[in-house]
């Protein structure tokens, strides 16, 4: 059973964001890389994160590693929605 879980206000899972949307270039693209958990502090492996640009849609997906780490890069400047789906 999937269930979609918004990181964004949810007390499901936490989403820890460490250094969000640093800057690669001269303003021209960025990262966002966090680590997701569960209420309890344990990491959680094999969730699928989604990076949606709130003004353009765009997208863009990552998926945790074992230590519940992931990445998404070439972002450009712009305000990001990120929600996870744990299957």
């Amino acid at each position: 059973m999937k269930r979609l879980i918004s990181l964004l206000g949810s007390g499901l899972l936490c989403l820890l964001l460490f250094g969000g949307a640093h800057a690669q270039g001269v303003g021209s693209s960025g990262e966002i890389k966090g680590t997701v958990i569960d209420p309890n502090g344990a990491v959680l492996p094999n969730v699928a994160v989604a990076v949606v640009g709130v003004e353009t849609g765009f997208r863009r997906t990552a998926v945790t590693d074992d230590a519940g780490q992931y990445r998404v890069t070439n972002l450009p400047p712009a305000t990001y929605d990120i929600s996870a789906e744990l299957h």
